[in-house]
């Protein structure tokens, strides 16, 4: 079906207004594009098992690639089925191949994990939760008290972990996300930091906690920026590692008609520049804990036409990311999309995408 003419005309503005923009964005100098930064994926036995992908086989295959990191993930919902009894074995499995490798993990724990639908409460919680949308699932007592017993339990049984090198607290805590767009309260996740430090003293592994950071030509503004300085002054005031998530591509709907664009990196490479500086000179860390490393899917589950030519996310579009925020000083970066990358090998027999990966990984190596 051919889409109305006027969303051709702002695709075509669109296109002319990014090219345009991005020949005024000054060259990164070759001492920036000599910074390598350690390569690392998120991988998802949930998102693994969505796309008819055999879970196991598919972190095989991750580790198989040689990340600097894996960041894996303690779903809630799976490991307490039943209130008070606690099932380790999915992590155990994922942290035995991972020791079998000599692979360092990065591991969150909490109420939110990576991937939709971002919280994954047990049944016997979620049924009983009157949150409203859009509102503070932390200022629920019985979250609070069930958060609290997940947390102590897994770190109880994990921290003797060689593989863990890290600790993510929550996933995306101050943002709001999910169905129900909940976030979780500053105060209550200064809380959980406490208390895995608390639990971890012998080991003392680092706390990571991370935001997303828009990338859409809004963040230019004060509002936006204030906004993602908020959450980031927030993890910086008790976390050891701010761990930023970034999305060049996005959806966006014009006239009814659903589009991808992708933002030029001189729209957000300032900001995270900046943010990694604040990091850096509070004494702390700054990573990439998701870095887009595939496309951004529509409610759907479809990836809508580019808004203009380039605008969609190819596995050449990776290492055009890389560099802006290698060139900021980002020394950890997390591909996200691996699930992706497997399910267009297995299922449509293209591998472009784990040809693009593992050059990005060959090169932080070398």
């Amino acid at each position: 079906m051919r889409a109305p003419r006027g969303v051709w005309r702002i695709a075509a503005f669109g296109m002319l207004m990014s090219l345009a923009l991005a020949s005024r964005m000054p060259p990164i100098a070759d001492s920036a594009r000599s910074g390598r930064a350690e390569v690392g994926v998120t991988y998802s036995q949930r998102e693994a098992t969505r796309r008819h992908l055999p879970w196991q086989e598919t972190f095989n295959a991750a580790l198989d690639a040689s990340p600097a990191l894996v960041r894996l993930g303690v779903y809630w919902n799976e490991v307490e089925t039943r209130r008070g009894s606690y099932d380790f074995s999915t992590v155990d499995w994922l942290l035995d191949q991972a020791s079998a490798r000599e692979q360092r993990v990065v591991l969150s724990v909490g109420m939110k994990a990576p991937r939709w639908p971002e919280y994954y409460f047990p049944d016997w919680l979620a049924s009983r939760l009157v949150v409203a949308d859009r509102g503070v699932v932390s200022d629920d007592a019985q979250v609070r008290t069930a958060t609290r017993a997940l947390l102590t339990a897994a770190i109880e049984h994990l921290r003797g972990r060689q593989p863990i090198a890290a600790w993510q607290v929550e996933n995306e805590p101050l943002d709001a996300a999910g169905p129900h767009r909940w976030r979780i309260s500053a105060e209550f996740l200064a809380e959980e930091i406490a208390l895995v430090r608390r639990l971890d003293a012998d080991r003392q592994r680092p706390v990571v906690v991370n935001t997303f950071v828009d990338t859409q030509p809004g963040v230019l503004l004060p509002a936006l920026r204030s906004a993602i300085w908020g959450r980031a002054n927030k993890v910086l005031a008790t976390a050891d590692v701010l761990g930023l998530d970034v999305y060049p591509s996005r959806t966006l709907r014009v006239l009814d008609n659903e589009l991808t664009v992708r933002w030029p990196a001189w729209i957000w490479s300032g900001l995270l520049a900046d943010l990694h500086n604040a990091a850096i000179t509070q004494g702390k860390d700054a990573w990439i804990v998701e870095v887009q490393a595939e496309p951004w899917a529509s409610a759907g589950g479809l990836v809508p036409p580019a808004a203009w030519p380039g605008a969609g996310v190819a596995p050449s579009s990776v290492e055009g990311v890389m560099v802006p925020l290698e060139a900021a000083g980002y020394r950890t970066i997390l591909l996200w999309g691996m699930e992706h990358w497997e399910a267009q090998r297995s299922h449509s027999q293209d591998s472009s995408w784990w040809t693009a990966a593992n050059a990005i990984f060959e090169r932080a190596s070398s």
